[in-house]
This record gives structure tokens, sequence and C-alpha cells, in this order.
């Protein structure tokens, strides 16, 4: 039976998800392999003071979620993705796009 498990956390990420899916001899994990901790850990740093923004914070300061980019635009991020949109919009303003993806 087809399974579509999504485990992208597209809008936020608050805590790792994961699923297992075995069926006789065949078993396969997707999904955050990590701790909540190792994320926010990883995530804190390894991105841009910009990017700092996006971690949702208690009131005792410990983090709750990280926001994506698109959900909110706080600060130097509210004009981030300004220039590869607009580099896009001109390239193929007067051009054909295509987009090849695995499988068709």
């Amino acid at each position: 039976m087809p399974f579509g498990g999504n485990t992208t956390q597209v809008d936020q990420f608050g805590l790792p998800l994961s699923f297992t899916l075995a069926q006789g001899s065949f078993s396969a994990t997707r999904g955050t392999a990590v701790s909540r901790n190792q994320v926010f850990t990883t995530y804190q740093n390894s991105v841009p003071s910009e990017f700092q923004q996006l971690v949702i914070k208690d009131g005792q300061g410990n983090p709750v979620r990280i926001a994506s980019l698109r959900s909110t635009q706080p600060g130097a991020l509210a004009r981030y993705r300004d220039e590869p949109v607009d580099a896009f919009w001109s390239k193929y303003q007067n051009q054909a796009f295509a987009l090849t993806s695995p499988g068709g």
C-alpha cells in the first residue's frame, strides 16, 4: 500500500518528526533523526545573525520553534528574497522557462 508520509516542516520547526515503515523484510525510517536540542543548537550556530530572529522563544528565553522565512519576515529579512526573485523574473520575462525534474 502506498504511503505518502511527509515529515517536512515548511512553516516551522518545533519538534523532530520521523516515521518507520516496515513490511516483511523491508524497513525504512525517514524524517529528522536528531534531537530537538541538536536542531536548535545547529541552527543557531550556523545561520547569519539576521536569521537568529526566526527562533521564537518562551518567556524564559528557551527556544520553542524556528519559524520559516515565508511565515515571518522580521527586520533585515523583509527583503531577503527580492534579489533572486527579481533576477528570475528578469531572465524569464521574455524567455521560456522549462523545469526538468527527476522522473519526468
